[in-house]
């Protein structure tokens, strides 16, 4: 069985609810909603670049700041380092799942396996790509807030998160795996990705992967800061 820093790091401070194996059947899990992330199989969606592969960082911070809204606490009392670690396990916890899946392909459409050809997927899809450039963020003012409204709608933002920005309550999307999610009530939820300014525009921008929502990440600068 693999052992290192990491690995003790995240079977201490992350297996109750992640599992030991990351695949979110931990002993806390059944006790938890929304239930624990699949590491291995499910993608991170809080992420800054423009591949939709989380860096380091990225990770480093969910670690750090944990996720509101749901029972992901903050890891705060970890030092640098260890939350480094940290990150850096549960990117072989998700190389190890890209794994799995792969081979499964290949054996589902009769393809031999190829351990070169497993291990580069496996590579690609875990590197992670660009930074997406944050451009200054100037506070709203009236005329902001009245272009946002109008790219918001023209979007079709309120689709999914209605006109107000409380949801519409009849609408259940599903992530790529077939679960049921809700879009967030931006009126009256907390973001799992932040508050401030900075993190709503890389949730519009990166989009979320591995769930029904889009990246924007297409849109000119100043319809997306007046978007945020």
């Amino acid at each position: 069985e693999r052992s290192s820093p990491g690995r003790r790091l995240f079977v201490l401070h992350c297996g109750a609810c992640h599992g030991p194996e990351g695949d979110g059947n931990g002993l806390a899990a059944r006790h938890l909603f929304p239930r624990p992330r699949d590491l291995r199989w499910e993608p991170s969606r809080l992420v800054s670049t423009k591949n939709g592969v989380p860096s380091l960082d990225d990770t480093v911070s969910v670690l750090r700041r944990g996720i509101p809204g749901t029972s992901m606490a903050s890891n705060d009392g970890l030092d640098d380092d260890e939350l480094l670690l940290l990150a850096e396990e549960v990117r072989q916890l998700r190389g190890a799942g890209l794994r799995e899946q792969i081979v499964y392909e290949m054996e589902l459409n009769g393809e031999e396996v190829s351990q070169d050809d497993v291990e580069e997927s496996v590579d690609f899809l875990t590197s992670a790509g660009e930074a997406i450039v944050i451009p200054p963020i100037e506070p709203a003012v009236p005329s902001s807030v009245v272009r946002g409204r109008e790219v918001y709608l023209e979007l079709g933002c309120a689709s999914c998160h209605g006109e107000d920005g409380a949801g519409v309550a009849e609408q259940i999307w599903h992530d790529e795996r077939g679960f049921p999610v809700r879009a967030r009530d931006l009126a009256r939820d907390l973001l799992k990705g932040g508050q401030d300014a900075t993190s709503v525009y890389l949730r519009i921008a990166a989009g979320m992967p591995g769930s029904p929502h889009p990246s924007c990440g297409g849109l000119p600068r100043q319809p997306l800061t007046d978007l945020v």
